[in-house]
């Protein structure tokens, strides 16, 4: 699997994620919600992995682990089989989400079943 591109919820911190930019895994490209549309902001978590699997994007990067509980979440996760990265246990530190992040992203893609929803 090559080319993954993941939208990152508005928790993160863009100055920060910019920084990081340059030390990301080549294959892996992140764009903010707000960047991509700042109406998505708004949207049900449903309808932002709808809207984002829509746009071409392989899934999405957030600090809300609680989408996990929700039915039409989990069910739009797996509708669309789309990847979620959920950073949680971070204490609402975006520095700490940040760095576990940057650890998760090296060899994610070997990681991830292609055509199949993973989390």
């Amino acid at each position: 699997m090559t080319g993954l591109r993941f939208a990152l919820d508005q928790n993160f911190p863009t100055k920060l994620i910019d920084a990081l930019g340059p030390f990301l895994p080549v294959n892996i490209t992140l764009t903010h919600v707000h960047k991509i549309d700042p109406r998505m902001s708004a949207l049900s978590d449903r309808a932002l992995i709808i809207a984002l699997s829509q746009m071409g994007f392989d899934g999405l990067i957030t600090t809300n682990h609680h989408m996990l509980d929700a039915p039409t979440e989990v069910a739009a996760m797996v509708a669309t089989k789309s990847t979620m990265i959920i950073i949680k246990s971070m204490g609402h530190n975006m520095l700490r989400a940040s760095g576990a992040l940057s650890l998760e992203l090296p060899g994610i893609e070997h990681r991830i079943l292609p055509k199949s929803s993973n989390v």
